[in-house]
């Protein structure tokens, strides 16, 4: 048993993302289940979501600090830039996952994926709209990404690996995966990364 446990199922982009940053570390670490409903899960997540960790008798939610304590407190390659305004811009991009990216691409999950499943027909037109969405964020991604080789400068970072699953589930979907492929420098980092054996462990189930 491991000493770190990241609780929340890999589906989840919010999960995901510290896993590989613990694979990248070298961290071994245990990776459950949630179970929202039960009150000891919330005393960890007090908003009874995912992820959430336990360090020994220390609990984190949310899943950027998790990633900045996962890369803090264990040895192993460090994720963070050593610059403190590249370090700034690292933090930046991490925030601009959940503000700008998550949520047109759920959208769109939920209307081609989730929808069926409920036996009703998915909205076109909101697709549309989250496309456009997605299509904006994209083009901003793109072109930081025609400047450097990783979201923030420098080497990759926590950044990247905090991006990368929001873009994965993207690329599985054909409204968007159309979107990445037009973008090429988004599209070489996604392939850079999708390269990694973070990413490829980490790899979620979709069938």
């Amino acid at each position: 048993m491991a000493d770190l446990t990241i609780y929340g199922g890999g589906l989840s982009p919010f999960v995901r993302a510290p896993l590989m940053v613990c694979i990248e570390k070298g961290v071994d670490y245990d990776n459950p289940e949630a179970d929202i409903a039960d009150p000891a899960y919330r005393a960890q997540h007090p908003f009874a979501r995912v992820p959430s960790m336990r360090h020994g008798d220390f609990t984190l939610f949310e899943s950027s600090a998790i990633m900045h304590y996962i890369d803090d407190i264990f040895d192993g390659p460090a994720l963070q830039p050593a610059d403190r305004q590249q370090r700034a811009l690292q933090d930046a991009w991490m925030s601009a996952v959940a503000d700008y990216v998550y949520r047109p691409v759920l959208t769109v999950v939920i209307e081609r994926f989730v929808a069926p499943q409920q036996e009703r027909e998915p909205d076109q037109a909101v697709i549309d709209q989250a496309v456009i969405k997605v299509r904006d964020s994209f083009a901003v991604l793109d072109e930081t990404l025609g400047k450097s080789a990783h979201l923030s400068g420098g080497d990759i970072n926590l950044a990247d690996f905090g991006m990368y699953p929001q873009i994965f589930f993207a690329s599985m979907i054909p409204d968007t995966a159309t979107v990445l492929k037009e973008s090429a420098n988004l599209s070489r980092w996604f392939n850079d990364l999708s390269s990694r054996e973070s990413a490829k462990s980490t790899q979620p189930q979709l069938g």
